[in-house]
């Protein structure tokens, strides 16, 4: 459960952004001419965003449930697979328009703005979901029992 939380923070953080900054950004689309995709269009884009950006993350290790990891290493961590994420978004959206899809109009400022929008929200969820499981934790939910063998400082 734990970890299927972390990956709807993921997904919030990424789509979130991408959706708040297209759509703040629509506006002057339209006024340059560019012709907005429908929501077929989208859903399709988001579809394979998402499976991406889902095997990017798994394969930066961002989804074991480590104890004690480093906020720095994760950090860096997601930075990268954001990043990744971000040119297998570029790479689906060339790509569509061979599947049937209509490509979306992403201009530079879209680019931008959403990639670091969904580095800040997920380093943020990321924070949020690490103090809620630590707070489970002490409460007694996900713990593990060890036993120690031996005296004093050895021990």
């Amino acid at each position: 459960i734990l970890r299927l939380s972390l990956i709807g923070c993921d997904l919030l953080a990424l789509n979130g952004a991408l959706v708040a900054v297209f759509r703040a950004f629509s506006g002057a689309m339209i006024e340059s001419g560019a012709v907005l995709p429908g929501p077929t269009a989208i859903a399709r884009f988001l579809l394979l965003f998402n499976l991406a950006a889902l095997v990017i993350f798994a394969a930066n290790g961002l989804y074991e449930m480590r104890r004690g990891g480093s906020r720095v290493d994760e950090a860096f961590k997601v930075v990268t697979a954001v990043s990744l994420s971000a040119v297998a978004g570029l790479v689906i959206n060339s790509l569509l328009p061979l599947i049937g899809g209509q490509e979306l109009p992403f201009t530079r400022d879209v680019l931008i703005w959403s990639w670091a929008g969904a580095i800040l929200a997920c380093v943020v969820l990321r924070v949020v979901h690490r103090i809620s499981v630590v707070w489970l934790r002490g409460r007694g939910i996900d713990t593990r029992r060890v036993v120690l063998v031996g005296a004093r400082e050895s021990g």
